[in-house]
């Protein structure tokens, strides 16, 4: 009796190969951080996001390198592909609603993540996330950073990626990744301020109102 493929890597060329249970094996492994990779960017259906990543990886003819890290490191790649993907459909869908009618409704608006942040695409939050208040905050300030960006510090925090690991995920220059996780982490601390001051301000506002009713 042969022992099954343990690292990320040998399960992937398993996978491949046709073995069912080594596709599993690999979702059970990251299906979960990838889930939160869409979960934090798209208001639903996250959990097919995650089956076109994987679907992807699956199908890829790329070689991956032995231990974790390569594998990871590839589907996040592919994520952001699919995401991106995912997004630009849902931009054109609504400009096309928006233009129905019209002799000439433009060009098919396409999404820069260097610049395009998710609060700008009309994308609202998943009830998810919706549903914790400390990491509502926190996304929501996330969403105001460039996808990339945002991206970039999600995988940097949560999944301790290396700066080199991020620039190949983004297709961006190292230098960049780097400089970029500094700037933007004071920025969200700014964002996140300024979301903290603005429930203050909600919350007197409030107590002040029912202060005057009961009087």
């Amino acid at each position: 009796m042969t022992d099954e493929p343990t690292s990320d890597s040998m399960l992937v060329q398993a996978w491949r190969g046709g073995d069912k249970a080594a596709g599993e094996r690999l979702v059970v492994r990251h299906g979960p951080r990838l889930y939160n990779f869409f979960a934090g960017k798209v208001a639903e259906g996250a959990d097919q996001l995650c089956q076109r990543t994987f679907s992807q990886c699956l199908t890829d003819s790329g070689e991956l390198g032995d231990g974790p890290e390569p594998v990871r490191q590839a589907l996040f790649r592919i994520a952001r592909v699919v995401l991106l993907d995912h997004l630009n459909r849902l931009t054109q869908q609504r400009q096309r609603n928006q233009h129905a009618g019209r002799q000439h409704p433009g060009e098919p608006r396409t999404i820069d993540p260097e610049a395009d942040a998710i609060a700008d695409l009309g994308e609202p939050v998943s009830e998810v996330v919706a549903s914790r208040q400390q990491q509502r905050q926190l996304q929501q300030a996330l969403r105001q950073l460039p996808l990339d960006t945002q991206i970039a510090l999600e995988l940097h925090y949560w999944e301790g990626l290396s700066p080199d690991a991020i620039a190949d995920i983004v297709q961006a220059p190292v230098a960049r990744v780097r400089q970029g996780i500094e700037q933007s982490r004071r920025r969200l601390r700014t964002l996140l301020d300024a979301q903290q001051a603005q429930e203050d301000r909600t919350i007197d506002a409030l107590a002040t109102e029912d202060g005057r009713g009961s009087s």
